[in-house]
């Protein structure tokens, strides 16, 4: 089983908290971060069949749209999309992804603050539940 989690320097807070929060849901040596897409992009198109799963943290519709753009490599994985609260309002293009879950993190925030755990402890849950349904016999969790 392999979990990608891949955001930017724009997200490198936010995949830091997103860390913890996953490394509480699943074992570390299932989990591989990229801080830049092109790194991601690269390391998906070396393997065959892409990642089980992958977390992706988008800061803007640019990065998006660099995501969206790999869906190719991304169809037989299992995505959660960490978006910033900015596009709540609309998420189709971000459905092209077909995520199986969605999350909303604040980029806005004062540094101090900038998404604490509990912000983004749901998506450890999905991630936990996400993985007793892909390996129901094998997960310690």
């Amino acid at each position: 089983m392999k979990l990608f989690v891949c955001g930017t320097e724009a997200t490198r807070e936010i995949v830091a908290t997103l860390d913890q929060v996953i490394k509480e849901a699943i074992p570390e040596r299932y989990i591989t971060i990229f801080h830049s897409i092109e790194l991601f992009s690269s390391r998906l198109s070396e393997l065959d069949g892409g990642a089980d799963m992958a977390v992706l943290v988008v800061a803007d519709r640019s990065e998006l749209q660099r995501f969206v753009a790999l869906r190719e490599f991304l169809e037989e994985s299992r995505i959660i999309l960490v978006l910033p609260e900015s596009m709540s309002e609309d998420t189709t293009e971000a459905q092209a992804l077909l995520p199986r879950f969605i999350s909303f993190a604040s980029t806005l925030r004062p540094k101090k603050h900038l998404c604490e755990a509990e912000d983004l402890s749901t998506v450890g849950i999905v991630l936990r539940n996400m993985v007793k349904t892909f390996e129901p016999d094998s997960y310690p969790g």
